[in-house]
């Protein structure tokens, strides 16, 4: 944090208590309300809408957190994903498996938005994608053709949204 040191240390120690206290069915139900809104107020804008898409980064960002927000042990604030994630299987709340699949995951969806900003180009479907924007995201997700790519997306998205519905609840996509 900049600014004050004191005052950080009290911010830092009043938002860890607020992590760590509450009831979680009310969590949950606050983090489902606010994915759904989030969907109304500012849809995906296509399959490449890396963000915002159902089972993107925005999903998965919601399924660490709320991990960490329901948790029945103390869980230390955490901004960066990949740490908190760690701390999710250090703590016993994750299994290997899933935080190994849920860390990859990230990695290959960062990856593609790490490409695609540098890009500067919105992108939200494949006819948005250049050959050449194509060729660095196959490369980037170390994918052998634009299709395999096309798959490995699809696949880590849907596992994205099947957790998001095992731990937190359905994705309304009708408001």
């Amino acid at each position: 944090m900049v600014g004050d040191p004191k005052l950080g240390t009290q911010i830092q120690a009043i938002a860890e208590r607020m992590i760590n206290s509450g009831d979680a069915e009310k969590r949950t139900a606050d983090i489902l309300d606010m994915r759904h809104r989030l969907l109304r107020e500012k849809p995906s804008q296509g399959p490449w809408d890396l963000k915002m898409r159902i089972g993107g980064l925005l999903d998965l960002e919601f399924i660490t957190q709320h991990a960490i927000l329901t948790a029945n042990t103390h869980q230390a604030l955490r901004p960066e994903l990949i740490r908190a994630q760690s701390q999710l299987q250090n703590t016993g709340l994750w299994a290997a498996d899933l935080h190994t699949e849920m860390a990859e995951i990230f990695e290959l969806l960062q990856a593609l938005q790490q490409v695609q900003r540098m890009a500067n180009e919105t992108v939200t479907g494949a006819a948005d994608l250049s050959i050449a924007l194509k060729d660095r995201l196959c490369r980037a997700a170390n994918c052998d053709s634009f299709d395999e790519l096309t798959q490995a997306l699809e696949t880590a998205c849907q596992t994205i949204a099947e957790t998001f519905c095992k731990n937190i609840g359905v994705i309304a996509t009708e408001t």
